[in-house]
C-alpha cells in the first residue's frame, strides 16, 4: 500500500470494553462491517470480530488479501482516502489521540535508532514515556528486559543492515517491549513472523501468547505463512481473501467450519496450511474459493462470535498517563541526539573527518597558492571556492541518516513517546555546534594552516561556511522527508549543489545566462557566499610580483599583462572580477550572510512543516452509510 495511489472509502466499528484494575486489565476488542476501498474496489469488508483481553487475533490471508490494509485501517496508520465508521475503546469514540494513549502498532520493519544499545534504547523510552522518578523508570526497563529475554544482548547494539548487532528475533522482542512501556490495552502487529526462521517465529508467537495472559492486553497481528506450532498458538482468526472475509472467529473451530462446508482437511496436514489454500486464488478454483466467501457473507456461520454479557454502564473511562513537560522531553532528547551525533558516522563525526582530510588533500595539491605572488592568485582562489564546495557535498551523505531518523522520529511520536517539536527544537540545538565544528574542521587546518589563509578573514569566512552549512543541512532534512527513497534525497542534493556552482557566477556570467534560466543566478547561494568569503581573505593581502609607478598604477615586469593583476587586495579583487564573474572588491558581507540565513530558514520552515504534515496529519473516521433493510 502506497500512500499516493489509493483512495479509501469503507466502514468499521470496533468496540473494546475493558476495566483498568492495580493488578489486571481486560479488554474486548469488536470489528464490524469493515472496509477500504481503491476506487469501486472494495480492499477490505465485511469484517466482524471480537477479541478479549490475553487473546492474540490474527489476519490471515494470500499475498493481497488484505491483511496489512486492514491492521492499518484499525490501527490508524497510513493516510491516503477516506474512511467511515464507528469506532469506540472502552465506550468512548476512537480517535487517533485515544488510540495513541491506549494503544500500541509495531510495524512490519524495525525501525530504530541502530547505534543505541538494547538498554538504551528502552531507557530513554521509557524516561520519555513513563512518568516519576529515575528509579521508577529504571526497575521498569529492568523488568522488560528480563521478561522479553534480552538481558544478555542488553549491551548490544541495534544495529542494522549494514552493521551486525541484534538478531532479527531480538529486534522483533525489543520492538515490542518499546510498545509495551506504554502500557497499552491493544497492540497491533505487522508480519510479527516475517524474515525469521520456524524457530525464532514460535518463540516469537509463544512469548506473545504468555504476554497478552500475563499482561491481559489484546494482540491483533497479521501472519502470512505460519506454521503448525504458530497456528495453535493463536487464539482468533480473522481469513482474508480478496479483502473479503472467509472465516472469522475461534482458530480451534476454523478446520471444523471448512468440513460443514465440505472442504475437508487431508491427515497429518498443517492447518495454517489448508485453510490458506482454501481461499488462495492463484492456485484454487475462483469459483470455488468465491463459493467460501459468499457462504460466509450470507449467513452461513455456524461459528459466530460470542456475544459481550456486559454493559457499557460498567466499564470505566480511559485514563492514559500524562506526558512529561517539554523542558525535560528537549533535555532527554538532546542527550540521545548528542549521543547517536557522535555515534553514527553518517550523521557528523564522519563528514567531520572527510572535510578534514578532502580539504586538506586539496590544499597540499594547491600548496603552492600559500605564496602571494601573481602567477597564484588564481589558485589562491579556486582553493577556497573548493573550501566551500566539498563540505556541502558532504551533506547528501547525511541524506540517508536523515531518511532512517525521520522514519524513527515518526514512529515515536505516534506512539505519542514525545511531541515533534520537542525533537526538533533539539536536534536544532545539537545541529548548530557540529554544523560550527564542521566548517572549522574544513578550513581550520587546512585553509588557515596549509594554505597560509590570512587570519583576519577568519570571523567572516567561518560565518559564509556556516550558513552554507546550515543551508544543505535544511535541504537535506527536507527532501529526506519528501522524497520517497533517501537516494533521490541524496541526488536533489547533488542536483542543488551543481546547479550552484553553474549558476553561482564563477563559470558564466549573470548576464549571459538566458531567461528564465537567469533566476537561478539570482537565487543561487554559492555566488553571495564565494563572493564573500574570497573579499575577506584577499582584502588583507598584498600581492608580490607587481611594482607601483609613480603615477599609481601598477605593472608586472616578468608577468605577462594578462597576469598582472594588482598589488592590494583591492586591486587583485578588481581585475580577478573580469574572470571569475562572482568576485567584487566591494562589501557585501553582511548582505551576502543575510540572504544565505534566509535562504537556509527558507529550506528549515519548509522542513518543518513538511515534518508536521506527515507525522501529525489527521487521520478521521466518518460516519458509517445506512445499512440497506434486510429482505
Amino acid at each position: 500500500m502506497t500512500g499516493h495511489t489509493f483512495a479509501e472509502e469503507g466502514a468499521f466499528q470496533q468496540e473494546v470494553l475493558g476495566e483498568q484494575k492495580p493488578v489486571e486489565m481486560r479488554a474486548d476488542y469488536q470489528v464490524e462491517q469493515a472496509k477500504f476501498s481503491v476506487g469501486s474496489k472494495d480492499l477490505v469488508q465485511g469484517v466482524d470480530f471480537r477479541a478479549t483481553s490475553g487473546e492474540i487475533v490474527a489476519i490471515m490471508g494470500p499475498s493481497g488479501a488484505g491483511k496489512t490494509t486492514l491492521l492499518e485501517l484499525l490501527a490508524f496508520q497510513g493516510s491516503s482516502g477516506a474512511r467511515t465508521g464507528t469506532v469506540t475503546l472502552n465506550g468512548e469514540a476512537m480517535t487517533r489521540r485515544i488510540f495513541q494513549k491506549h494503544c500500541a502498532y509495531v510495524a512490519q520493519r524495525d525501525s530504530g535508532w541502530w547505534c543505541l544499545t538494547c538498554r538504551e534504547t528502552l531507557e530513554y523510552t521509557a524516561s520519555l514515556m513513563l512518568k516519576g522518578s529515575r528509579k521508577v523508570a529504571a526497575e521498569r526497563v529492568n523488568t522488560m528486559l528480563r521478561d522479553m529475554g534480552l538481558e544478555s544482548c542488553q549491551d548490544t547494539r541495534v544495529g542494522n543492515e549494514l552493521v551486525k548487532g541484534l538478531s532479527g528475533g531480538q529486534r522483533r522482542r525489543l520492538s515490542l517491549a518499546v510498545a509495551l512501556l506504554g502500557q497499552p490495552l491493544v497492540i497491533f502487529l505487522d508480519e510479527i513472523t516475517s524474515g525469521l526462521d520456524a524457530a525464532s517465529a514460535a518463540g516469537i508467537m509463544s512469548f506473545l501468547a504468555d504476554l497478552t495472559k500475563m499482561q491481559q492486553v489484546v494482540a491483533i497481528c497479521t501472519i502470512h505463512q505460519p506454521s503448525a506450532k504458530v497456528f495453535k498458538s493463536i487464539d482468533k482468526l480473522v481469513l482474508l481473501s480478496a479483502g473479503r472475509v472467509a472465516y472469522c472467529g475461534q482458530t480451534s473451530r476454523a478446520v471444523p467450519y471448512f468440513k460443514s462446508l465440505g472442504r475437508i482437511m487431508p491427515e497429518q496436514e498443517n492447518p495454517a496450511d489448508f485453510v490458506l489454500e482454501q481461499i488462495n486464488k492463484d492456485f484454487v478454483d475462483p469459483e470455488r474459493v468465491d463459493e467460501l466467501l459468499d457462504a460466509w457473507q450470507g449467513g452461513a456461520r455456524p461459528f459466530t462470535r460470542e456475544v459481550s454479557t456486559r454493559s457499557l454502564a460498567d466499564v470505566p473511562a480511559l485514563k492514559a498517563n500524562g506526558r512529561q513537560s517539554v523542558c525535560r522531553e528537549v533535555g532527554l532528547l538532546l542527550k540521545r541526539q548528542v549521543t547517536i551525533a557522535f555515534r553514527d558516522p553518517t550523521v557528523y563525526s564522519g563528514r567531520m573527518l572527510m572535510c578534514l582530510l578532502t580539504c586538506s588533500l586539496f590544499s597540499l595539491i594547491y600548496i603552492k597558492s600559500r605564496d602571494r605572488e601573481q602567477s597564484q592568485i588564481l589558485s589562491r582562489q579556486w582553493l577556497l571556492a573548493w573550501h566551500i564546495g566539498i563540505p556541502l557535498l558532504m551533506s547528501m551523505v547525511y541524506c540517508f541518516a536523515a531518511g532512517d531518523e525521520f522514519r524513527a522520529v515518526s514512529k515515536e511520536v505516534r506512539a505519542n513517546n514525545y511531541r515533534l517539536g520537542s525533537f526538533l527544537l533539539a536536534q536544532f540545538l545539537v545541529q548548530w555546534p557540529l554544523l560550527v565544528l564542521i566548517a572549522l574542521f574544513s578550513t581550520v587546518p587546512s585553509g588557515f594552516g596549509i594554505a597560509g589563509w590570512t587570519w583576519g578573514a577568519f570571523l567572516e569566512i567561518e560565518a559564509t561556511l556556516l550558513a552554507m552549512l546550515w543551508i544543505y543541512e535544511s535541504l537535506a532534512q527536507l527532501l529526506a522527508v519528501v522524497a520517497p527513497h533517501p537516494a533521490l534525497a541524496t541526488m536533489g542534493v547533488t542536483t542543488f549543489w551543481l546547479v550552484n556552482f553553474l549558476f553561482g557566477g564563477s563559470i558564466v556570467r549573470r548576464d549571459d545566462v538566458p531567461w528564465p534560466f537567469r533566476l537561478f543566478s539570482y537565487i543561487a547561494p554559492y555566488g553571495y557566499a564565494s563572493r564573500s568569503a574570497i573579499r575577506s581573505e584577499f582584502i588583507h593581502s598584498t600581492f608580490d610580483g607587481a611594482v607601483r609607478a609613480a603615477d599609481g598604477s601598477y605593472s608586472c615586469p616578468h608577468t605577462l599583462p594578462t597576469g598582472c593583476y594588482g598589488i592590494t587586495g583591492q586591486e587583485v579583487l578588481q581585475s580577478v572580477s573580469q574572470i571569475i564573474y562572482n568576485i567584487w572588491p566591494e562589501d557585501y558581507f553582511w548582505q551576502d550572510l543575510g540572504l544565505l540565513f534566509g535562504i537556509a530558514l527558507f529550506f528549515k520552515v519548509l522542513f518543518v512543516v513538511s515534518a508536521y504534515i506527515s507525522v501529525c496529519r489527521a487521520i478521521t473516521i466518518g460516519a458509517p452509510p445506512p445499512q440497506e433493510p434486510k429482505v
